[in-house]
């Protein structure tokens, strides 16, 4: 990254801070009102902790519970029971996810930002936001899913769709704790998770290893992940204290690619890719300090790095000749934020204000090898692209009445892209910037029932491969991508066997980027309307409860869970206006059976409905013979998944076999079309897993 970028950007970092840390010395008046003691179930956006009960916007939370239960093989088998989220699988394997919100493009998730602990890991935000690496779900303690309100003042932009962060698992409470669970299943599917953690005084530690591997349900499927963790928290007193990550990951699959529909019926296991393989390896760290000024709020700062690699070996049907994707990204950041607990008319406030500084560069090569196993050979283009961007946020959540609160918000992003072609020697630039206000408001009508509602503009600028003619570097003076989006909400958990949260949407997306006559423009605007909601009952506590059926010890716990999204989304403009947008199912649902023995036995029955889309902008119905035009069919799948606790015997506590059958009735079915990987992408067919996790 260039020097001259990064000094006076640090300089600003600086001087932004000095102020406050001035004030963070002072010491706090014991006289002071106490601040607000939140619930313990938070979501954790950047220093702003709010109850999901009050958020003025629609978030869905997945906590550690959720995820024992589910048994999930990657993050995705979570994220498809979210309402208004459409998750199409590529591989099986969850390695690069599809994900659209709201009827926004799943492909490669480029309109969602994903998040870890709160740090944005895509390899380039604004430039390159493709999701060519993703959290294993081992790593996951809590999803949340936010969708609307001020969010996106305090995450950034490339908030489109939304924000999806994982938060990572956290050390013992108990000074050594040794975490073990060993998996096996279907295609010589092996997993082995081993932790270490705990808590000595002030120094807490956590530590993992992952290994993943097996050959897939497809020809050219097979996998192998090494990834390996650490984090340390230190309280040093007085309200200081230090956090540190590390992530290392390794990636090495084979990429089986997409079927005609010929092949498809043939045999949906095949691939005609059979020396196509992607290489990813990546390492990141940060580092947060943090101090509480007691009643006053807290300071925060936060600097970030990571390196990623990743290499695409795609030969296809060639016997001769294959092309290699080969990119590097370097990223640095760096977060300083400020939150402030104040008194006002004798309620209680908060306010959060924050910069980052954002750095990447990209180098990207292609290179042309002379066979289809080739890893070297002649450089067709050679690339280096770098983003220096700069925000600045404030929020602000009034407690106007007891009852009643909104909350304003701004953020302004200053981006700056830059393209050097060291192929033909050209370089060009792209400078924007754009301010993304928010305003969300939340009213408790009863205890534990709340309304609210939200406006936000989100905002993508264009990506390197949009901004800048990558072989004249010439500035293509394109707009932002941006979207105005309203929702109206209610949320209740005020019955012990009831809660449900559902909400009306309603999102404007402008300026989208698209190539007409190969030639890209801000040429293109849809609509995305809709209602999602989920319910959870707790079938055995309605029962004993307000029925007065008197249940008997051994009778257990049964409950289910049910979430639909009624979705309309269409274009608003241009040739195609009044169609549907391809990937964007107009319906889908996701429900739970689950029950729970006093003996530790668990078993939930899982059903995911997903109706049938177009997957060109013209809504064609009939299939070509390539399989990359034409209808996605409707599919129901349902899984299984099996529990049982032991009892703890010698020093062996939590011990749990488990098991799982994944599409437990076999469905021959696809969830994706895509000219990318030349075909239909088959989903997996029937896949048996089970294993064991116990603490020592």
């Amino acid at each position: 990254m260039k020097l001259n970028h990064l000094v006076p950007a640090v300089f600003l970092a600086i001087s932004v801070m000095q102020p406050i840390i001035s004030i963070a010395q002072e010491k706090p008046d014991s006289g002071k009102e106490e601040p607000l003691v939140l619930e313990e179930v938070k979501v954790k956006a950047p220093s702003y902790a709010v109850t999901p009960a009050d958020f003025p916007g629609t978030v869905n939370v997945i906590t550690q519970e959720d995820i024992d239960r589910a048994q999930p093989q990657h993050v995705g088998d979570l994220l498809k029971s979210v309402p208004g989220i459409h998750y199409q699988d590529e591989d099986g394997r969850g390695f690069r996810p599809d994900i659209g919100i709201r009827g926004l493009v799943p492909f490669r998730s480029r309109q969602v930002l994903f998040l870890v602990d709160g740090i944005p890991i895509q390899p380039s935000v604004y430039g390159d936001p493709a999701a060519y690496y993703n959290v294993p779900v081992q790593r996951v303690e809590r999803v949340e899913i936010i969708k609307g309100g001020p969010s996106a003042v305090l995450y950034g932009p490339n908030t489109i769709g939304g924000v999806i962060n994982y938060i990572t698992k956290r050390a013992s409470e108990k000074p050594l704790d040794l975490f073990v669970r060993e998996s096996g299943g279907s295609y010589n599917e092996f997993g082995s998770e081993v932790s270490v953690s705990g808590t000595r005084e002030r120094l807490r530690y956590y530590v993992s290893n992952l290994r993943k591997q097996g050959n897939g349900f497809r020809q050219n499927n097979q996998f192998s992940v090494n990834d390996g963790t650490a984090r340390l928290e230190g309280d040093f007193g007085l309200g200081n204290s230090l956090v540190f990550n590390f992530n290392y990951y390794d990636e090495r699959s084979g990429t089986p690619g997409g079927l005609t529909a010929a092949q498809f019926r043939q045999n949906p296991k095949q691939s005609q890719t059979p020396n196509d393989v992607f290489e990813g390896l990546r390492f990141s760290g940060d580092l947060t300090y943090k101090h509480d000024l007691g009643s006053y709020g807290s300071l925060q700062a936060t600097t970030f790095g990571n390196f990623f690699e990743r290499n695409w070996f795609i030969a296809g049907t060639s016997t001769t000749q294959n092309d290699q994707f080969r990119r590097k990204f370097d990223v640095f950041g760096l977060e300083p934020r400020y939150s402030l607990n104040y008194n006002l008319f004798g309620l209680k406030n908060q306010l959060i204000s924050g910069f980052r500084l954002y750095l990447d560069r990209e180098t990207d090569r292609q290179v042309r090898g002379s066979s289809p196993t080739a890893r070297t050979g002649t450089t067709l283009a050679n690339n280096e692209l770098q983003t220096v961007a700069t925000a600045f946020y404030l929020l602000n959540e009034f407690s106007l009445t007891d009852r009643l609160k909104i909350t304003p918000a701004i953020r302004y992003e200053s981006i700056r892209l830059s393209r050097e072609n060291f192929q033909n020697g050209t370089s060009g630039e792209a400078i924007s910037g754009e301010p993304i206000p928010a305003f969300g408001v939340s009213y408790r009508l009863l205890d534990d029932t709340y309304l609210f509602g939200s406006f936000q503009r989100s905002f993508k600028p264009p990506e390197f491969r949009e901004a800048i003619s990558p072989t004249t570097g010439a500035n293509l003076d394109l707009k932002a991508q941006d979207g105005l989006h309203y929702e109206l909400g209610l949320r209740s958990r005020a019955l012990d066997w009831l809660s449900f949260e559902t909400s009306v949407f309603l999102f404007d997306f402008k300026n989208q980027i698209i190539s007409q006559a190969g030639v890209l423009s801000n040429a293109q605007d849809t609509r995305h309307k809709g209602l999602e909601g989920s319910v959870s009952v707790g079938l055995s506590r309605l029962l004993s409860g307000p029925l007065g059926v008197a249940l008997p010890p051994w009778a257990g716990d049964l409950s289910v869970q049910y979430s639909l999204t009624l979705l309309d989304a269409t274009f608003s403009s241009g040739q195609f206006k009044g169609n549907l947008l391809p990937n964007a199912p107009k319906h889908t649902s996701f429900w739970s059976l689950r029950y729970t023995h006093p003996t530790g036995i668990f078993a939930s029955l899982n059903g995911l409905s997903v109706g049938r889309q177009f997957t060109d902008s013209a809504n064609t119905a009939v299939e070509n013979a390539a399989g990359t035009i034409g209808r996605i069919p409707s599919y129901t799948v349902w899984d299984l998944n099996l529990e049982y606790k032991l009892p703890t015997f010698l020093n062996i506590k939590n011990p749990s076999l488990f098991f799982n059958i994944k599409n437990l009735f076999d469905k021959n079915y696809f969830t994706s079309r895509s000219s990318q990987l030349a075909g239909i992408v088959p989903a997996p067919d029937r896949l048996f897993r089970g294993g064991l996790s116990f603490n020592y």
